[in-house]
């Protein structure tokens, strides 16, 4: 888990998203999250496949998301499907 989260800090900095802490949050199952600096958050599995999701992430702020400042979250950790708000 760990590892995965480096590797996937290494791909938001790849993306040039600045983002703050991450947290981790063990009551809820894997749950694990990234705050960036437009404060939205950011959701991933890092245990599964963190280049594929880093690819959705790079996938979706590219064609859908228009201004990151309106976003709350980005979910990617359901496969192919990719869920923002």
């Amino acid at each position: 888990e760990v590892d995965g989260t480096f590797l996937f800090h290494e791909h938001l900095e790849a993306q040039g998203i600045i983002f703050y802490d991450t947290q981790v949050d063990r009551l809820s199952g894997k749950w694990v999250s990234v705050r960036t600096q437009d404060d939205y958050s950011i959701l991933f599995d890092p245990t599964g496949n963190v280049d594929e999701q880093a690819q959705r992430l790079e996938a979706v702020m590219k064609n859908k998301i228009d201004d990151p400042s309106l976003l709350e979250y980005i979910d990617l950790r359901f496969g192919d499907h990719v869920y923002f708000k």
